[in-house]
């Protein structure tokens, strides 16, 4: 079965994948002319909004509360623990996320991962 909107996931994680090497070497750039240090920062709150984006749209499509503020905060500071807990919490409610993308279809949700832990 292909996944629904394919083009649409192919583009956004080539464009999370861009913006996130993008932000490390605009950094390291920043020791040759302080000037790409402002890129950098571009880069880098560019892709915290890709990935706030996506973690409201799984938290949505998955029924888990939360808010713009925790999504925009894990997404920018605490990416890797926000990747990791998207991904463990599809995993957990058995979505085929190679053929499904991101694109899922509606399911009655009701246990998190585990009893005391959400997608927040």
């Amino acid at each position: 079965m292909k996944g629904k909107n394919t083009a649409g996931n192919v583009l956004l994680t080539g464009a999370y994948a861009i913006c996130h090497i993008g932000w490390i070497a605009l950094f390291v750039c920043g020791t040759i002319n302080y000037g790409f240090v402002a890129f950098g920062w571009s880069a880098f709150f560019l892709n915290a909004c890709i990935l706030t984006s996506l973690r409201m749209h799984v938290r949505g499509k998955l029924g888990i509360s939360g808010n713009f503020v925790g999504d925009f905060v894990a997404g920018s500071f605490l990416y890797p623990q926000a990747l990791l807990q998207m991904e463990l919490q599809l995993a957990y409610e058995d979505y085929d996320i190679i053929h499904e993308g991101i694109a899922l279809e509606e399911k009655d949700v009701t246990e998190p991962l585990h009893k005391n832990d959400h997608v927040a």
